[in-house]
Parts: structure tokens; C-alpha cells; sequence
């Protein structure tokens, strides 16, 4: 079953009220892009459905692709909270590039796919390589890192190949199956299948 992903509960968000009122604008376009899309909206109609002006809306983000940022920034954070979880979780180093692989697939695709709208967005965000985009590679690269030095550590991984190249390696080989726009190219049972065997050629390579 794909997990679900959900714009930002705002009760358990505090904060000044601007604070509080910027949150208000993501979760309203958050709204707005998925059921119009993120090309077919302006920020007239999104201030209108918030029911505030479009200047007022300007005292919070100086364009659409701000917001638009924005929203796909909340959304990417809502996959690396679970990355990084998996990260810092009790499992073997080996356990944990499996749960990598499977995590960027399972919620990557109910992200970009299930939701088309947010595909939408998140493609326009590769293809023009919004921060957002670039951070979230950052996180996959860091948590890959993390988890190559803990197996190195427990010597569970060869010690031999420079680690940057190491990283460098998985991240490639991790791509298919966290870019929405190759995941769109299989359904969902031939990208698990892939994944697996993915993962599994990626754990023989590190082995000592």
C-alpha cells in the first residue's frame, strides 16, 4: 500500500502569526496545485482562494515559483524525514540501503504518480533545478554517506574504494527510483522488482 502525503499540519506548527500565516499560503497552494496544477495557476487565483489580496500575498513570496518552491520543499522534506529515519534506525548497514532504495520508490511514486498534479510541479522543479531539488539530492547523498561509513565502521563493507566515489555510485544507481520522471517510464510492481535487484547488486559490490 502507498503511503499517503499530506500538506503541513498546521496544529502542531507555532510560531508568529506571520509565521503561522505563510504555512496557511503553502497549504493553499499545496490545495490549489493539486487540483488546477502548478502551470495553470496564478497567484491572483491562489490569493483569491485564500481569500486575500495578491499584494498581501507578495508580503510572503515574491513570485509563483516561490511558492510553488515552497510547497515542493515541504513535500521532498516529508521523504527526507523518512530517509533520515531509516538512517539513524537499529538496523544493519546492509538492512538500511535496501530500506533506502524501497523508501525513495514507495513514496516517491505515490508523491509524483498517484498524485499527478504534484508530479507536475515536481517536474518543473527538476527541470529548472529549483534549490528545493538540489537540497533534496544533498539529504540522499548524506544519508548514503552515513550509512556507507556505519558499515565501514562495523566492517560489514570494503574500506578499499574512496568513499566520495562510493556515494557518487549509489546515488547514480539510487536515480531511476527517485526521479518521478523515470518513474513514471515503469508501473509500480517492475520498479520494486528493479529496486531489489538493484539494491542487491549494490550490497555484493560493497561487501569486503
Amino acid at each position: 500500500m502507498l503511503p499517503e502525503i499530506k500538506p503541513i499540519p498546521l496544529e502542531v506548527k507555532r510560531g508568529p502569526a506571520e509565521h503561522v500565516r505563510r504555512l496557511q499560503v503553502i497549504n493553499a497552494a499545496w490545495k490549489h496545485f493539486g487540483d488546477h496544477g502548478y502551470e495553470k495557476t496564478s497567484v491572483a487565483a491562489l490569493a483569491k482562494d485564500i481569500g486575500v489580496s495578491s499584494t498581501y500575498l507578495y508580503r510572503f513570496f515574491d513570485s509563483k515559483q516561490s511558492i510553488g518552491e515552497a510547497v515542493c520543499s515541504e513535500a521532498l522534506a516529508q521523504i527526507a524525514k523518512k530517509l533520515i529515519a531509516v538512517q539513524k534506525g537499529s538496523g544493519s548497514s546492509f538492512q538500511k540501503i535496501r530500506d533506502v532504495f524501497q523508501t525513495l520508490l514507495t513514496n516517491g511514486y505515490a508523491m509524483f504518480l498517484k498524485d499527478r498534479q504534484m508530479h507536475e510541479l515536481v517536474a518543473t522543479a527538476i527541470s529548472h533545478n529549483w534549490e528545493c531539488v538540489q537540497n533534496h539530492r544533498e539529504v540522499i547523498r548524506s544519508v548514503l554517506q552515513s550509512i556507507i561509513e556505519q558499515g565501514r565502521h562495523a566492517q560489514a563493507f570494503e574500506r578499499k574504494t574512496p568513499i566520495d566515489e562510493v556515494v557518487k555510485g549509489l546515488f547514480v544507481a539510487i536515480t531511476p527510483f527517485a526521479n518521478p520522471l523515470l518513474l513514471q517510464q515503469r508501473n509500480l510492481e517492475e520498479l520494486e522488482d528493479a529496486a531489489r535487484a538493484m539494491s542487491g547488486l549494490v550490497l555484493r559490490s560493497l561487501a569486503p
